[in-house]
């Protein structure tokens, strides 16, 4: 007579596809580079992570852990990963609640071991495991990450210490980590309930990728995650010498978006608004600022002098908008708009606005008015047909000093996104303070080499017409790793265009987030023609030449030279502005 309930262990090895983690871009404004996690039928784990994210494995022991495969963009599974299988076989002689955790094996790239069935069971494995896929019972198949009892994010329960009846669980409070590579591995609950010849896994999770910029420096903070205004997330993360906090963490597939609110070192941080479903198998990159930014101000800090005074530039470079009904030949400063470019990267150049004024039209070059200029001008000269106009008054000789300062800052102006007040702090920088900041100043950390402070740049590389040259400014204390960037040129030195550090919209765009300054080619204006716009950037200092009333000085850059002349250039010609606020 046959025995009740007599447990049999049945051992086998299966063969496991591959995750893969790939890139897709995202031109939602929430999210910064999201990237997709998708199931593939080959034999290794991972995930596709794209060159610009810096995958550290922190923690992690490189002989027994996976490691970043840059020329197949993997992370293949690695010795440690188990696969917890469970199910309920219901057929005829089946073997009825069955459950077991199986080793990975490197050398065959197959998972084995033993499972516990709650009945007698003479089949093989794969039949087990077709039968219940078929007939619409529960099978469950979950990786096991190594090293997961250390997070506590998924675990084995045991309900009647049977071993057939065990279950898995997860605890969603507990998936926080310090690094996207982790989380990844971690959190993104790598199951499937199906099987044909094997277990296709896939994630269920979203992955949430934070960089919080604007915080205390080197200090413990705590990042809590709520969705309604209940907590599901919280955890502790150390900030980077520039006071930038970088973590990780993973919610359920179809999570609103909006309906998240987050707090680090307790600062609200602004998500974002705007309804967006959380999809399983996502990298969402968020980057945003604890700090209180002034209105149109970036998030880097630059050091300015000695002292250690720094400063935040301006989101883009200043423009005028020329209203209705301005006089084609006087000017005009009052009747017009100011504003700041939508993006760093934006500049007219030789085109309608800098070459010829109409109402409506866009200005970014500006002459330089000195204290004893007779108009209130700001440089905007709406008579460009002869950029001189009313020059012996404004620029030319007899009735300036070579010493004089700017009549009016730019700065003092009411610029509509940058505060929209007039006097609201914002000026421009002397020429002591852009030498300092590119030739002094200690800097940031560049794949590898300290006191970084700029390199010449095309960014946007695939915008379709070759991106935008300019100089790429490095904030205080950043670090930037090499994979940062497609490719680096010189740093704090000139170089050729064709040589010069590239960067894709994805990563200028992640750079960005971490403070750095793009300052965009834009030649200068000389009467009707701008001069130089695709090869050298000119931008106004707040200082005069020495002993040329009719002079000031610019900073100059190209792929030959960078200089801040005391011979300066004619105040008459129009150069970029680029303002600053003094950091408090």
């Amino acid at each position: 007579m046959q025995t009740k309930n007599i447990f049999r262990v049945l051992a086998f090895a299966m063969l496991m596809p591959a995750m893969l983690l790939t890139t897709a871009c995202s031109s939602d404004d929430d999210f910064i580079n999201n990237e997709n996690i998708n199931t593939e039928n080959t034999v290794k784990k991972g995930y596709t992570i794209p060159v610009t994210v810096n995958v550290t494995r922190q923690g992690d022991e490189a002989t027994t852990r996976a490691t970043y495969n840059e020329g197949t963009k993997t992370l293949s599974f690695s010795t440690g990963d188990k696969l917890f299988v469970w199910g309920h076989d219901t057929s005829v002689g089946g073997a009825g609640y069955f459950a077991g955790t199986l080793d990975y094996v490197p050398a065959s790239g197959q998972f084995s071991g033993t499972i516990t069935t709650q009945k007698l069971y003479t089949g093989t494995s794969d039949a087990l495991f077709t039968t219940t896929s078929s007939s619409g019972e529960y099978l469950h198949a979950d990786l096991l990450p190594a090293d997961h009892e250390d997070y506590r994010f998924i675990y084995i329960q045991t309900t009647g210490g049977n071993g057939y009846d065990d279950v898995l669980n997860t605890a969603g409070a507990n998936a926080f980590a310090t690094s996207k590579a982790t989380a990844v591995e971690q959190f993104s609950l790598e199951e499937a309930s199906t099987y044909s010849s094997g277990f296709a896994l896939s994630p269920h999770r979203a992955i949430l990728s934070f960089i919080i910029s604007g915080l205390t420096p080197s200090t413990e903070v705590t990042a809590t995650l709520k969705e309604s205004g209940s907590t599901l997330i919280s955890g502790n993360v150390t900030t980077d010498g520039a006071g930038n906090a970088t973590f990780a963490m993973a919610v359920a597939g179809g999570t609103n978006f909006n309906n998240l609110s987050l707090t680090v070192g307790g600062n609200a941080i602004v998500l974002g608004s705007g309804s967006k479903t959380l999809e399983s198998g996502k990298i969402y990159n968020i980057n945003r600022s604890a700090v209180d930014l002034p209105e149109g101000a970036l998030p880097g800090k630059f050091a300015i002098n000695a002292g250690g005074n720094k400063v935040r530039f301006s989101q883009g470079n200043l423009q005028a908008v020329i209203a209705d009904g301005v006089p084609t030949n006087t000017y005009n400063y009052a009747a017009s708009s100011w504003q700041f470019a939508e993006h760093q990267w934006d500049f007219i150049g030789n085109a309608a606005g800098n070459t010829s004024f109409a109402a409506g039209s866009t200005v970014d070059l500006f002459g330089w008015v000195g204290y004893t200029a007779a108009y209130n001008t700001y440089g905007l000269c709406t008579f460009v047909t002869n950029n001189n106009n009313q020059a012996t008054s404004d620029y030319y000789f007899g009735s300036h000093s070579a010493s004089e300062t700017l009549r009016n800052d730019w700065g003092t102006l009411a610029i509509s996104n940058g505060g929209n007040t007039a006097n609201s702090g914002w000026r421009t920088l002397t020429r002591s303070e852009w030498d300092y900041l590119f030739n002094t100043r200690s800097g940031a950390t560049v794949k590898g080499t300290s006191n970084v402070r700029y390199t010449l740049a095309t960014i946007n590389t695939n915008n379709g017409s070759g991106g935008v040259r300019g100089a790429i400014l490095f904030p205080d204390g950043v670090t930037i790793a090499n994979g940062e960037a497609t490719s680096w040129g010189a740093l704090n030195s000139v170089s050729q265009w064709n040589d010069a550090t590239k960067c894709t919209t994805t990563q200028w765009t992640a750079l960005a987030a971490k403070g750095c300054v793009f300052l965009p080619i834009t030649g200068y204006r000389s009467g009707t023609t701008v001069e130089q716009a695709t090869f050298v950037g000119h931008y106004w200092s707040s200082t005069p030449a020495n002993n040329e009333e009719t002079k000031a000085i610019s900073l100059m850059f190209s792929n030959q030279l960078l200089i801040l002349s005391n011979i300066g250039d004619f105040r008459c010609n129009g150069h970029a502005v680029r303002l600053v606020k003094d950091v408090e």
